[in-house]
C-alpha cells in the first residue's frame, strides 16, 4: 500500500466527498502498476491499473464511504481496463472502466494503433465476458470516440447523435454493444 500525497489526489478525493459521491472511474490515472490506495482520513480507496512504469495511461476507480464495504472484487486488467465488482441487495454490479487509444497518434505508425485499438477492444470484450452472468454490468470511460448517426447503426444508438459521422472508435465501440446485446438476447 501507498500513502496518498499528492495534491491533485487529496484535491480528488475532497471534492468527491463535498458532492458525496460513492464511485467514480478514472481514467489517465498515471500510477505505476496497479494496487489500491486506502486513505482512511477520508475513508476512501483508490483502485488503479497503470503501466508498470508510472507517467501515461492509467484506469480506476475511487470508492469511498460505506461503499468500500460492498466490493467483492477487483481486476486491474492493463493500463486501459480494469473492473470492479460490488455487491448489492438484489443484484450484483461489475463495473468496467475503460481508456481507448486515440483515433490518431503523432508517435505511432497507423499499423501499431490499429494493433493498440484491437488489443484493448479485445480486453474490452474479455472483460465484459469474464463478468458473473447474473450481474449488472457497467462500462465506462473514455473511449476517444464519435458516435454519428448512420442509419446502419440506428438499432443500436437510436436517432439522437451530437455527431453525424461514427469515427473509426466510435464504430468498433458500437460493433461492440451491437455484438454484446446480441449475446444477452439470445442468453437462456
Amino acid at each position: 500500500m501507498m500513502n496518498v500525497k499528492t495534491t491533485t489526489t487529496i484535491q480528488l478525493l475532497d471534492a468527491l466527498a463535498q458532492y458525496n459521491i460513492g464511485i467514480t472511474a478514472l481514467q489517465e490515472v498515471r500510477f505505476g502498476g496497479s494496487d489500491i490506495i486506502r486513505d482512511k482520513r477520508r475513508k476512501s480507496d483508490i483502485y488503479y491499473s497503470g503501466r508498470e512504469k508510472q507517467g501515461l495511461y492509467g484506469v480506476g476507480f475511487v470508492v469511498r464511504g460505506n461503499l468500500r464495504n460492498s466490493v467483492m472484487g477487483w481486476c486491474p486488467i492493463s493500463e486501459r481496463v480494469c473492473a470492479i465488482r460490488m455487491k448489492g441487495t438484489f443484484y450484483n454490479t461489475s463495473i468496467i472502466c475503460a481508456y481507448a487509444p486515440t483515433d490518431t497518434s503523432k508517435t505511432l505508425s497507423k499499423q501499431q494503433l490499429e494493433i493498440n485499438k484491437d488489443e484493448f477492444y479485445d480486453e474490452l470484450d474479455a472483460a465484459l465476458g469474464s463478468c458473473p452472468k447474473h450481474d449488472v454490468k457497467y462500462v465506462i470511460g473514455d473511449f476517444n470516440a464519435k458516435i454519428g448517426k448512420e442509419e446502419v447503426y440506428l438499432g443500436t444508438i437510436g436517432r439522437h447523435s451530437k455527431h453525424h459521422t461514427s469515427t473509426d472508435n466510435g464504430c468498433r465501440l458500437i460493433n461492440l454493444a451491437r455484438a454484446r446485446s446480441k449475446q444477452h438476447l439470445f442468453s437462456s
